[in-house]
């Protein structure tokens, strides 16, 4: 379990921090998504900044169990935020799942840290 625990939270890790780094540098895709959800470039400038900041919980988790569990809760609720954030404007299923996928892995590392302390 353990190893899954790491491979799953450098993942998640790494697809989130990607995402956030777009957003926060206001990347053209980014801006487009914004409008397309409804969110002013500022929210998504600081939805940006929490998924930096939950990636680097992911990876500070790995030592630290508890740290593991807090963020893999707050990544995971971050996720959910995207998956109404998508069925409020009707997007199709397929635009759904890359935040499902990361809800449910973050939400994996959460158990995971719980159970590996």
């Amino acid at each position: 379990m353990f190893i899954s625990f790491v491979l799953v939270s450098l993942l998640v890790a790494a697809i989130i921090a990607t995402a956030g780094t777009l957003k926060v540098i206001g990347h053209r895709s980014m801006i487009v998504n914004a409008r397309h959800l409804r969110y002013s470039r500022t929210a998504f400038t600081r939805i940006g900044a929490l998924e930096l900041v939950g990636s680097v919980g992911l990876v500070l988790g790995l030592w630290w169990k508890p740290l593991s569990i807090v963020t893999g809760i707050a990544v995971c609720a971050l996720m959910i935020g995207a998956v109404i954030a998508h069925i409020r404007v009707k997007d199709a299923a397929n635009e759904l799942l890359p935040a499902i996928t990361a809800a449910v892995s973050a939400g994996y590392v959460a158990v995971a840290g719980l159970s590996l302390q």
